[in-house]
């Protein structure tokens, strides 16, 4: 992606029930303005780019396969100074009606509830890229002094049993009270 030649803007809004029976092919980029999961989640869209393809499975369920690539800003949760994170992800969804036959789907397709009517398609991409990002993403070299990675004092394994052992305060009474007979 870093070779970023422009390319045009996918729709928004889409009537995907309609896109599959034309067996409609999407390539392009998401429009990065008003991706309001994002911006709630402090992550700064830079360039996302999409292939997706619109058309019926085997089993003639309605689905749209594909990828979406993605150059964010996140911040790191080591050193929380932003930086330049690069994720792709592939997208296999089915387009159903209701919650019932969203259950009703194999777990290789994800559900995707829509009607008749146009459907916020960048939303969902949004959504994908957001449980591929992970919980806590960091630079992949070490972006804080090492000596900041650990606190406190070595302490040896039977001293951690000891401590956590609710009995250790009985038996140090029990042996007292043993040796005053």
């Amino acid at each position: 992606m870093s070779d970023h030649t422009p390319k045009k803007i996918i729709p928004r809004y889409i009537e995907p029930r309609k896109f599959v029976n034309h067996a409609v092919v999407l390539q392009g980029e998401v429009a990065t303005d008003g991706l309001t999961r994002f911006a709630e989640a402090s992550i700064k869209a830079e360039h996302i780019e999409v292939e997706l393809t619109f058309s019926f499975d085997e089993e003639r369920r309605r689905t749209v396969t594909g990828w979406a690539k993605a150059n964010l800003w996140v911040e790191c949760q080591r050193c929380l100074e932003l930086m330049t994170y690069v994720i792709e992800t592939d997208i296999a969804w089915a387009i159903v009606w209701d919650e019932e036959k969203a259950r009703q789907l194999p777990s290789r397709l994800e559900p995707w509830i829509a009607g008749e009517d146009a459907e916020d398609l960048y939303a969902m991409i949004e959504e994908e890229l957001l449980l591929a990002l992970p919980t806590a993403p960091t630079h992949q070299e070490l972006c804080i002094d090492s000596a900041l990675l650990s606190s406190g004092e070595v302490v040896e394994d039977d001293e951690i049993i000891e401590k956590q052992n609710p009995f250790s305060a009985l038996a140090a009474l029990k042996g007292k009270k043993e040796t005053k007979h």
